[in-house]
């Protein structure tokens, strides 16, 4: 059985967003955010997961241990609604923005209290919830889901 990350039901299967917008994400947060956790000696390093369906784009960032031995993750799930696939590009960047606000606040709170096993640390929030974004609807949760080890699992189901 295939887990899904998205929030719809699909009739088929999902692609990635192209190889080129997936380096500009990971360049820009990683440009953004990696001196942060470098500064603060925060081992995280970032990962992104996408798929864009026909009606979905669903865009998830994780904060990863660097630590191979840890399993610590947090990992933030958004989701927007689109009317035909190609239009995902048309809102990749402003969905980013949102995550930005997310990932500065995981951060805040990494920097001020870095043990991630205290459940105030994070709000985590495991159902889909809605938020209006420079008028844009966007869809998103909150977990401690580590998506490289989910997509593992997944291919050794198949």
């Amino acid at each position: 059985m295939q887990i899904s990350f998205s929030r719809k039901d699909h009739l088929t299967k999902g692609e990635q967003i192209s190889p080129k917008y997936k380096k500009e994400i990971i360049d820009l947060l990683n440009y953004n955010y990696k001196v942060l956790l470098d500064q603060h000696k925060i081992k995280k390093k970032i990962d992104i997961y996408s798929q864009v369906y026909d009606s979905e784009l669903l865009l998830i960032i994780s904060l990863l241990d660097d630590d191979e031995k840890s399993l610590s993750s947090i990992t933030c799930f958004t989701s927007i609604d689109l009317k035909e696939k190609k239009e995902y590009e048309k809102y990749l960047y402003r969905v980013l923005d949102f995550v930005g606000l997310i990932l500065e606040s995981i951060l805040d709170k990494l920097i001020t209290n870095q043990d991630l096993e205290k459940e105030s640390i994070i709000d985590y929030c495991e159902n889909w919830l809605e938020e209006e974004f420079h008028d844009l609807k966007i869809f998103y949760k909150i977990s401690r889901e580590n998506v490289a080890l989910t997509l593992q699992a997944n291919k050794l189901l198949s």
